[in-house]
């Protein structure tokens, strides 16, 4: 029933099982907190709290993370921080997950400024950032279009030696290349690269295309090129871009280089629809 999302019917179930006798213990009682949160139930939510306490049911950490969660879906980050408050005035200690229901609640509301505040406090009280962290800030102030926010987390995510996932990998690239951030555009690939991975496909086929229509067809060659050195198929929006400036700026011998490597690649590996299929 949690799975599905159907909240009518957790709460069914709950009460047949009250019914036939069942007392209901803290994981019941969390499944249908966080049906009631994801169904935009707030009040719903908070009142079975307050069943669970009466019952000497004591909430654990995972009840107040939901509580959390759910007053972000709805914007009350002055409620959520009461939540947290109460968490931590019954003795529990704010974990990663916590921070990011919360700072993905300030960030829903608006007030990015406070999420950041938010991951500087976790800092102070050593609890460790991870991706969500900081894919949530990073998307938040990338729709506000803050460009000097970004470029500062993504510095200390450097300084960190975080290893950054696809998907935030993908948002940093794509605002660096809307927002004319070619230098950092850079950073970004040579970190990822440093790091040992191959960057996602989304990531090079945006910076390849930057490169080459900001004129930097050598560069767009070289990042292609790693690709191929470190064993993989470049996705086909990549080698397209390429080859057209490729053949505009009659470069053909260069053009001619990649072919041949990507041959001797798919000699040894086998490229799927997605990627570059040379015959």
């Amino acid at each position: 029933f949690r799975e599905s999302g159907n909240a009518t019917a957790v709460e069914v179930f709950f009460r047949e099982m009250g019914r036939r006798g069942f007392d209901p213990d803290i994981v019941t009682y969390n499944v249908v907190v966080d049906a009631l949160c994801k169904k935009r139930r707030i009040d719903d939510a908070f009142d079975l709290v307050e069943v669970m306490k009466r019952k000497e049911c004591r909430p654990n950490i995972w009840t107040y993370t939901t509580l959390i969660h759910g007053l972000g879906i709805v914007r009350k980050k002055n409620q959520a921080y009461e939540v947290f408050a109460e968490l931590k005035r019954n003795g529990f200690e704010p974990d990663t997950a916590v921070y990011n229901a919360l700072i993905s609640c300030f960030c829903k509301a608006g007030d990015v400024d406070g999420g950041l505040r938010l991951m500087k406090k976790m800092e102070k009280e050593s609890v460790g950032c991870d991706n969500v962290t900081y894919h949530t800030l990073l998307s938040a102030f990338r729709d506000l279009g803050k460009k000097e926010e970004v470029c500062e987390l993504f510095g200390i995510m450097m300084a960190r030696d975080h290893l950054l996932k696809a998907s935030t990998a993908v948002i940093l690239m794509k605002f660096f290349c809307n927002s004319g951030l070619n230098n950092m555009a850079f950073k970004l690939w040579d970190y990822v690269v440093k790091k040992g991975c191959c960057p996602h496909g989304h990531v090079s086929n945006l910076f390849i295309t930057e490169l080459c229509y900001s004129g930097k067809l050598q560069e767009a060659h070289d990042c292609f090129r790693e690709i191929l050195e470190k064993g993989l198929h470049p996705y086909r929006q990549s080698f397209d871009i390429l080859q057209r400036f490729y053949r505009e700026a009659r470069r053909e011998h260069q053009l001619s280089e990649l072919v041949r490597k990507m041959k001797q690649l798919q000699s040894c590996l086998p490229a799927s629809e997605e990627y570059v299929s040379i015959p």
